[in-house]
């Protein structure tokens, strides 16, 4: 009984599987799309209209299966604008987002010469895209604004971090000084403003521009928090040429201070580092930071 029960439910997958595939539709354009999630009664764009959506693309082999390792693009969850316009080729993809409603998600076919080409606005296709294959893009829509609406959203967006960036940039002298003292430091910064401690005098060949060095480090801003480090690692020490500007101003300063088993510390103002930048989500605009650093190596 076990044995016929285990065989249905095989014989249902594989009936289910092979239902997939053909279960893409097509429009009269000649677009193939098929719904995942479709709610009939949702906000639908209108022409202009931004659309916040997450993606996937994929190349489609041949035989029309997914090839594995092929994606193209994932946003990996981050949600993304794309403004509704008039479909310009036949097969366009915006002639589905013009199908979708907010929490909407879908699956489209297109063209990889025309999306690119003419979506995307490249000059040619990458390399490693044969002319003529075709990219698996999944959608699902987030939410659907105005243009105005979202432009407005978008302006006041910035100014809360044009506002954030000025502060930073205000708070950073006293917070740099007040490091400064609370660790009992009084080492003279240099001309540009960097401050490097030497903590062990490096005996080896001398750091210069030109030569590739390797470094260990440890990151931590100035309250303390570890960012990163390549202490223990299994990359090992970072290894790049000095004088390439492969690195932030002040390692190119301060690595070139040292030789081969050399150990510092050096305090980096965010002019030598990321300034109004910024590095991901640690490393606000205008940090300072902290960083331990041993010269491993110079060739």
């Amino acid at each position: 009984m076990k044995r016929k029960t285990m065989l249905a439910v095989l014989c249902l997958a594989a009936a289910l599987a092979l239902n997939s595939c053909s279960e893409f539709k097509k429009t009269d354009s000649g677009l193939k799309y098929k719904f995942y999630v479709q709610n009939k009664d949702a906000q639908k764009p209108e022409l202009g209209d931004v659309m916040t959506v997450v993606m996937q693309w994929k190349l489609k082999d041949k035989e029309g299966k997914k090839e594995k390792d092929s994606v193209l693009f994932n946003s990996n969850g981050n949600s993304q604008p794309l403004m509704l316009i008039k479909p310009i080729y036949q097969g366009d993809i915006s002639e589905g987002l013009a199908l979708m409603g907010v929490g909407d998600s879908a699956c489209f076919i297109v063209n990889a010469d025309s999306f690119y080409l003419k979506n995307i606005g490249v000059q040619k296709l990458p390399d490693f895209i044969k002319s003529g294959s075709d990219i698996i893009i999944d959608v699902k829509v987030i939410s659907i604004q105005k243009k105005a609406d979202f432009e407005k959203e978008k302006k006041l967006k910035m100014e809360k971090i044009n506002a954030m960036i000025e502060e930073r940039k205000a708070k950073e002298p006293e917070e740099l000084k007040k490091y400064l003292k609370d660790n009992k430091i009084y080492s003279k910064p240099t001309a540009t403003g960097l401050y490097y401690i030497e903590v062990l005098k490096g005996k080896g060949a001398k750091a210069e521009n030109g030569k590739t060095v390797k470094v260990h480090y440890t990151l931590k801003l100035l309250d303390g928090t570890l960012i990163e480090t390549s202490v223990g690692k299994k990359e090992g020490p970072i290894s790049f040429v000095l004088g390439t500007k492969q690195v932030i101003p002040g390692w190119e300063e301060g690595i070139a201070m040292m030789r081969v088993g050399g150990k510092a510390k050096l305090i980096i103002p965010s002019s030598l580092a990321y300034a109004a930048n910024g590095s991901g989500a640690a490393i606000m605009p205008y940090t300072p930071l902290y960083f331990e650093v041993e010269l491993v190596e110079v060739k």
